[in-house]
């Protein structure tokens, strides 16, 4: 599998992204599921779609029942150029089969990049995970042939999204733009977060993290929309604060970075408990627009507009 891969240094800017331009009005987010694990939270699992002049390009997680609103949507997943995920977690992937299989039902006809972070002693790489899932002894064998030239009309192409040092990103560039992906912790979990810039547009998408490496907002410089997850509150147990970052660490973020918009998502019954007083507090020290997740939300990244 060829693989065209660029890395550059944290303080090198993108070259597709003008900071004092203005975003295009005909790019959007939109919500495909804003919640976490829970069976009884009454929300999809984490996802997210990236739409390009009425196309949809990226998917940004496959959380449970993300498929499903992706149909609702009225998206067409022959359009779609990627994967990314975040991490592996099942809220964040598990629905990663369900679209491979849905696209048959479609006229897609060209390969589909699966990115996603390295492995370790807990999860497994990307590369490795696809396999596991769709390789000739994995769970959905039948679907083999996406990985091996056969007789279905795209392949899958699986990339772990490593990085050769401490200060550098993975970077891979699509005919619309470029996708970074930076290391960030979500406790023993290997996780990236995603920087996507299509034009002078900016999407960052923090995945689940905690901001113990305090990269992030260096990272996000020049966000015009900046996607963080609150699951958990600021009082939350030390064990969740090593896997999430709590509101007053969104809000630090955000006062740092001063994206145009900031999207809130990823709730879980433990953090809608505090969710007015979480909310509090990131306004306290940021004072930009804050715009909460919900299913088939739409955002567009340019800032003359709000959500629809």
């Amino acid at each position: 599998m060829r693989v065209v891969v660029l890395l550059l240094l944290l303080h090198v800017a993108l070259p597709v992204h003008a900071l004092a331009d203005q975003c295009r009005e005909d790019i959007y987010l939109q919500i495909l599921g804003a919640g976490g694990p829970e069976l009884d939270d009454g929300r999809t699992s984490s996802g997210y779609q990236l739409w390009l002049n009425g196309q949809a390009k990226l998917l940004l997680d496959t959380g449970s029942g993300t498929s499903i609103s992706f149909g609702d949507s009225g998206a067409d997943f022959a359009t779609v150029d990627a994967v990314l995920f975040s991490h592996l977690h099942t809220d964040h992937s598990a629905d990663l089969p369900a679209f491979v299989k849905g696209a048959y039902f479609t006229g897609r006809n060209r390969d589909l990049y699966v990115i996603g972070p390295d492995g370790n002693h807990l999860m497994p790489a990307t590369g490795e995970f696809v396999q596991r899932l769709f390789g000739k002894n994995g769970a959905f064998s039948y679907l083999s042939d996406y990985l091996y030239k056969g007789r279905e009309r795209f392949q899958l192409h699986a990339v772990d999204a490593t990085e050769p040092g401490e200060n550098a990103v993975f970077v891979k560039d699509f005919s619309w733009g470029l996708v970074a992906a930076l290391t960030v912790h979500h406790g023993p979990v290997p996780a990236l977060a995603w920087r996507v810039d299509v034009g002078h547009c900016r999407l960052v998408y923090s995945g689940d993290m905690s901001d113990n490496t305090q990269k992030l907002a260096g990272f996000a410089t020049g966000a015009d929309l900046l996607m963080l997850h609150m699951a958990i509150p600021d009082n939350a147990h030390p064990v969740a604060q090593n896997l999430h970052m709590s509101p007053t660490q969104i809000a630090q973020i955000a006062k740092r970075v001063q994206p145009k918009k900031l999207l809130l998502s990823h709730f879980m019954k433990r953090s809608e408990r505090h969710f007015n007083e979480s909310l509090r507090l990131i306004r306290q020290q940021f004072h930009g627009e804050v715009i909460i997740a919900e299913r088939l939300l739409t955002i567009p990244l340019s800032h003359s507009d709000g959500a629809e």
